[in-house]
């Protein structure tokens, strides 16, 4: 992986994944002292006419969400909760809608560092009983980071920073 400037990964989540699917995305090239920041985290569902082009069949209709979340560390995203009480958790994707998905709501956590490698994953969540499920197409990514350069403490200060609050049970 090159270390110069800006970086971009993209790929697809394959569809039948959920909380328990996540995806590594690596980022780690051995030196704590060069680092990333997310600077933009993108996603869309891959509506081709295997699902004949219908959202509806990427939330099981528009009774369920679909959530992508990024994060630090693959507990981050099989532990099925997404929520900002995770420090782990750095991005967080929630789209619905009945025939297309015409609401979108993506955050970034602006005070974070990529020491180690990304996760990444999406399921779907019951919007009345709260009950997760897979999704049903593949759904896209793009994220952008950009090359930081820190120091060793700052490296582990953002480790450290990374593994506090994860309680979310």
């Amino acid at each position: 992986m090159s270390r110069s400037g800006t970086y971009t990964l993209k790929g697809t989540i394959p569809d039948g994944t959920n909380f328990s699917d996540g995806i590594r995305l690596v980022c780690d090239n051995g030196n704590i002292e060069e680092n990333f920041r997310v600077t933009k985290f993108e996603i869309f569902p891959n509506m081709n006419r295997t699902n004949n082009g219908t959202w509806t069949d990427t939330v099981l209709g528009a009774q369920h969400y679909l959530t992508v979340i990024l994060a630090l560390d693959e507990d981050g995203v099989t532990g099925g909760h997404g929520t900002f009480d995770d420090n782990r958790q750095i991005g967080h994707a929630v789209a619905y809608g009945t025939k297309e998905p015409d609401h979108l709501l993506i955050s970034l956590d602006p005070d974070h560092i990529v020491v180690m490698d990304l996760w990444i994953g999406a399921y779907t969540v019951d919007r009345q009983d709260g009950s997760t499920g897979l999704t049903s197409v593949p759904i896209n990514y793009r994220i952008e980071l950009e090359k930081i350069t820190t120091s060793d403490a700052q490296a582990v200060l953002a480790l450290i920073k990374e593994r506090s609050q994860t309680d979310v049970s």
